[in-house]
């Protein structure tokens, strides 16, 4: 009969996937009396079966449980990453300092540089200005 081929299981009817696969507390105490009743006579039925309800509230519990350790794993990845960022924001800025003075003391010599410069024309100048004085002068003799 239907029961031999499984009618009465829930992925064997007609009903959409979604539906059956929602869950359910299935009646299985028949089953249960059938293939278990003598084997522990203690044993409940009820005890004995969880139901798919139960199955899946321990299956979420699981899933949170590894979702937490997920997060608390990705948590610590994101703050030593933010660590190793606030570390290389540092080495940056001490780099950029260091640079800065570079620049500081390269512009200050070649302002030095420049001072000497002008300074060594307006002494070859002022040369110039007494030779060619002299000169002049000679000229006149």
């Amino acid at each position: 009969g239907s029961d031999e081929c499984g009618g009465n299981a829930p992925l064997a009817s007609a009903a959409p996937l979604a539906s059956a696969a929602a869950p359910k507390n299935w009646e299985l105490s028949a089953e249960y009396k059938k293939g278990f009743d003598g084997v522990n006579g203690t044993v409940e039925a009820d005890a004995a079966l969880m139901s798919a309800e139960e199955l899946t509230d321990s299956m979420a519990a699981q899933d949170a449980a590894f979702h937490q350790r997920l997060m608390h794993k990705a948590e610590w990845a994101a703050l030593d990453a933010s660590e190793r960022a606030a570390a290389n924001a540092a080495r940056l800025a001490d780099a950029y300092a260091a640079l800065q003075e570079e620049q500081e003391w390269a512009i200050e010599a070649a302002a030095a540089a420049a001072s000497d410069s002008l300074e060594r024309a307006r002494v070859q100048a002022q040369d110039a200005a007494t030779v060619e004085a002299v000169h002049s002068q000679a000229d006149l003799f």
